[in-house]
């Protein structure tokens, strides 16, 4: 994809004015969630923009919070979203195993700590 593009857009670009102190709240938790891992992944990870982008959607959050989740999941979006990206005729494994965690998860009512095969569970999808 070009990199040298240039857009005209018709209104106004705002940004969360928060954005600077968010920032390393958003990479503390991209390290702890393992989204980001070591000096060339951090790199690539703060190349792609992946706060700015969440600060453009959420230009004027009520809370500091708000701006932290924002951030939060766009981030993890971005990243989960790559791991599509695999060679034509390969699967995208991780990816794969990723969606059936989170499946899974979504799958368990609160405070429910026995074996998932033990509860029904919905009718099965092919990943």
């Amino acid at each position: 994809m070009p990199q040298d593009v240039e857009f005209a857009m018709p209104y106004p670009r705002k940004v969360a004015p928060d954005l600077s102190t968010a920032l390393p709240r958003h990479m503390t938790w991209a390290t702890h969630h393992a989204l980001v891992s070591g000096d060339d992944a951090t790199a690539m990870y703060r190349f792609s923009q992946h706060a700015e982008v969440g600060a453009w959607f959420c230009p004027s959050p009520e809370t500091e919070q708000d701006l932290d989740l924002q951030l939060d999941i766009n981030g993890w979006y971005f990243v989960f979203d790559d791991a599509f990206d695999v060679p034509a005729g390969r699967t995208p494994d991780t990816a794969v195993s990723i969606c059936l965690q989170l499946m899974e998860r979504l799958g368990t009512p609160p405070g429910d700590t026995g074996p998932a095969a033990s509860r029904p569970r919905s009718p099965s999808r092919t990943v």
